[in-house]
Parts: C-alpha cells; structure tokens; sequence
C-alpha cells in the first residue's frame, strides 16, 4: 500500500538555492570589495603628506644663498626625498665644526638655527627625526687634536657631535622640536656615501644626517 504524499513533500520548484546563491554572491561581493580597499591603501596611490613637500621647499630656501665650505668650499647643506613620507637632510662636517671638535661652529640664529625653527613650526606634522653621526677613516691619533679634546675614536667623534645638533633642534626650553621625537645614533665610519681615500671622498662621508619622517594622512 502505498504511502500518500505529504503536501510539504509534492514535487515543484524550491527556493532554498536561490537564497544560498544570493547570499554566496553577497559574500563574494564583501569580500572582493574588502580586498579592493586594502590593495588601495597599500598600492602607494596615496599622496605623499604635503607638510613634507611644504617643508622642502621651505628648507631649500632658507638655504639656498648658503656658500660652501671645505674642499673646494661646495659643500653646504641639502635635502633629499627618501621616500613616501621621509626627507634626509645632508649637513657636512666642516659646515658644522672643526676638525676633531664637537662644539659647533656656526651661530644657533643661522644655519641649524633656521632648521629648529622649521621643526617647531612642522611640529605637529612631525612624527619622528634620527640625527646620525658620520666620520671619514681616519682614526685619532694619540697626541692629536682630537685626543686634546678628549675624543678617542671616531665612533665618540660622531656620536658626540650627532648629540650636540640633536641638543640644538630639541631644547629643553621647547622652542624647537618635541624632544620626544628625536634621538641621536653614530655610525663613525663605517657608512660611508664616498668610497676610495681621496680628500674629497673623505669630506664628504664626514656628515651629520637629520631623517625627518612625517605623519602620514589616513
């Protein structure tokens, strides 16, 4: 005998997997959608902040009628782009200071002083800034200039002097930078951007570098 069909269980259409391919096809969508968004912001489409363009140019000015000094008396400082939100300032040695000394040598209202100004005027765009000490290989010498001022190795000379311009840019006194986004490194000889022995070479890898990174728009 056989059974008689419920009503529910009768043949004809169903309407469950038009629901499951709509709700598959939602899901699919979220996610294409998602990953569309994270390839944007990590494609490098963004612009650069503009606080670091308005920054360059402001540098560039203030420097601009500089004169050089040292080997050939070029050498003065200079800005260059490290990327999306970094500028790497070039400071020379012999701008700075003299041979074996860590006290600078030029005036705090000119020269540094025009760049603290700067810092403290971008310092809300600023997110951090990493003074890097650089000497050329010639070590101290026992007797020399640089053992009379009590510097005994090429790591303390650009360690020193990587101190002294972080002292100037971030006072205690808060008229530069927030002293909470710089700190001081050395490097002494061993990074050099000139290789081979000559005085031009070793001017120029005698350097202070300032690594200014700026706040990123989100």
């Amino acid at each position: 005998m056989s059974r008689k069909a419920h009503p529910l269980e009768e043949d004809g259409p169903s309407f469950w997997p038009a629901v499951a391919d709509v709700f598959i096809g939602f899901l699919a969508f979220v996610l294409i959608a998602g990953m569309a968004a994270y390839t944007d912001a990590t494609s490098g489409t963004q612009e650069p902040p503009p606080s670091k363009q308005d920054f360059q140019k402001e540098f560039e000015e203030a420097f601009s009628r500089t004169k050089g000094v040292g080997i050939g008396t070029s050498e003065k400082p200079e800005v260059k782009d490290e990327g999306f939100s970094e500028l790497n300032i070039y400071f020379p040695a012999s701008f700075l200071f003299k041979p074996c000394h860590a006290d600078l040598v030029t005036s705090e209202d000119t020269h540094l002083g025009d760049l603290k100004i700067l810092f403290k005027r971008f310092d809300a765009q600023i997110q951090r800034v990493q003074i890097t000490g650089h000497t050329d290989t010639d070590r101290p010498l026992k007797g020399g200039e640089c053992y009379r001022q009590g510097i005994h190795s090429n790591w303390e000379l650009s360690a020193r002097r990587a101190i002294t311009v972080l002292e100037l840019l971030a006072p205690d006194d808060k008229s530069g930078l927030d002293p909470r986004k710089i700190w001081a490194t050395a490097l002494g000889e061993y990074d050099p951007v000139e290789q081979g022995g000559s005085l031009e070479a070793k001017a120029r890898n005698r350097r202070i570098e300032v690594l200014v990174r700026f706040r990123e728009l989100r």
